[in-house]
């Protein structure tokens, strides 16, 4: 099991509050994030034009706008 499997859930579960991920490079954000953000839009709790998703890379965007489309 991954040390922070509970926080990873968390994060794709718990629909109703805001989180704030930090960690470091390579350590599942995007996906988290990725992950996250299809889970409000099938349960309902927002549709795309109501999400928004901060990083600090061109790169992770990029692969957040791709993983989501």
């Amino acid at each position: 099991m991954i040390r922070d499997q509970r926080e990873r859930e968390r994060i794709q579960q718990e629909l109703d509050m805001n989180f704030l991920v930090e960690a470091g490079a390579g350590s599942g954000k995007t996906t988290s994030m990725v992950q996250r953000m299809l889970s409000l839009i099938k349960n309902k709790k927002a549709t795309v034009d109501k999400i928004a998703a901060i990083t600090f890379t061109n790169k992770a965007a990029a692969e957040m706008r791709d993983r989501i489309r």
